[in-house]
């Protein structure tokens, strides 16, 4: 009896532990919609910082990343749709998506298709936008 009760306390405390060490995006689409939702916002560091792994990190300095990403929000304008979000499983860790952004009047500002490889990938247990090779 009295190691069944240590056995439970023990997995009481390292359960929050494990599930704070896997939080995030549970899935690719789910880093997407965070990203847009953190663009929106105009939070960029904290989408640089929490949505892209090192290696993207490493090509994409954060001054270029904070340079692109205000350029694409004047661009998008203040209203923006994403739609059409689709995923690609590569492996169990790696996937591609697709969608199009449209600006407020219906107008697809921009199409990112499974041939543009927009690279996912899981990293500890959660997903991370990758460095996929086409710049910042």
């Amino acid at each position: 009896m009295r190691i069944a009760v240590v056995l439970v306390l023990v997995l009481l405390l390292v359960a929050p532990a494990a599930a704070t060490s896997t939080s995030g995006p549970a899935t690719a689409r789910a880093v997407l919609l965070t990203q847009v939702s953190l663009f929106r916002q105009g939070k960029f560091k904290a989408m640089y910082t929490t949505t892209y792994t090192p290696t993207y990190r490493a090509h994409c300095p954060w001054s270029a990343f904070k340079r692109g990403q205000t350029a694409l929000k004047r661009y998008l304008g203040p209203g923006f749709t994403l739609r059409r979000v689709r995923t690609r499983m590569l492996s169990a860790r790696r996937a591609l998506l697709a969608y199009q952004l449209l600006r407020r009047d219906g107008t697809v500002a921009g199409t990112a298709t499974f041939q543009d490889h927009d690279l996912y990938v899981k990293t500890g247990g959660r997903w991370y936008d990758e460095y996929d090779g086409k710049g910042c």
